[in-house]
């Protein structure tokens, strides 16, 4: 842990499992220093010192993928600051709201309804057999990575992901070599409430980059919330990479190579 970790720090130990490693090293670090504790985990191991050194916690729903439980983590989140007194309650408020919202929205992307009318199908059709990259601003660089994580453990696909402006500090350059014709599909995830300069950047970027990568696709988030935008854009993200994933012929639910690695760590 940073140096500066002590009294006044707000360790929050979050784990689907409640038994990686990294996250149970780091909590017994936090504890040694003397920090102020949270815990968010499904069971396991942190489940059980919660109860036993009665840390603060929230226990989520068992039996989900990790990735599939963006919305409990985030709600258990929001509960434990809730709980510290960094946040007042109207957030909790704000993610309920948002819930029954993103619901409705994810039923335009289900199986049932048809490419040309469901935006995740027709993503997916961009970005089957390529390697894709995705890119976000100052608020939407979380949305970026959960695109990155889901295409990885859902499509089984190497991803990479990166934020504006620090995009614009050195990978923007790497794009300027040869060979012109590069297999990546580009996704821009742009936000509305994004700080204009940023917006600038995204649009300067892809035109100066022009003929040196393929043209980005842009995502534009929905919602008039960051929250909003952040659950809808996580949520299409699982629809576009399940899709992936049936035209890659693979089952997106297992992730068996991880759960090797965790048994060869023992």
């Amino acid at each position: 842990l940073p140096g500066y970790v002590d009294a006044n720090t707000l360790f929050i130990a979050s784990s689907y499992s409640g038994n990686t490693e990294e996250t149970l090293s780091a909590l017994e670090q936090a504890e040694v220093k003397g920090a102020q504790l949270g815990i968010i985990a499904a069971g396991g191991k942190l489940i059980d010192i919660a109860g036993s050194d009665r840390i603060a916690h929230v226990q989520l729903p068992e039996k989900l993928q990790p990735r599939m439980a963006v919305i409990d983590n985030l709600r258990a989140l929001v509960s434990l600051l809730i709980n510290f007194g960094i946040i007042g309650k109207d957030k909790f408020n704000e993610i309920k709201e948002a819930e029954s919202w993103t619901k409705t929205e994810s039923l335009k992307w289900v199986s049932s309804v048809p490419t040309d009318e469901n935006y995740a199908k027709q993503l997916a059709h961009k970005a089957v057999g390529k390697t894709a990259i995705f890119y976000g601003g100052t608020l939407t660089a979380p949305v970026a990575y959960k695109w990155k994580i889901s295409w990885n453990e859902n499509a089984k696909n190497v991803a990479f992901w990166n934020e504006y402006s620090e995009f614009n500090h050195n990978e923007f350059m790497g794009w300027t070599s040869h060979p012109v014709e590069k297999p990546f599909a580009v996704f821009d995830l742009i936000s509305n409430l994004e700080h204009p300069q940023i917006l600038k950047r995204f649009e300067i970027s892809d035109r100066l980059l022009s003929g040196l990568r393929p043209k980005a696709t842009v995502i534009n988030l929905a919602g008039e919330t960051v929250i909003k935008q952040m659950l809808w854009g996580s949520i299409l993200a699982d629809f576009v990479s399940i899709y992936i994933a049936i035209l890659n012929g693979v089952d997106p639910t297992p992730v068996d190579l991880i759960e090797k690695l965790k048994k060869e760590l023992v």
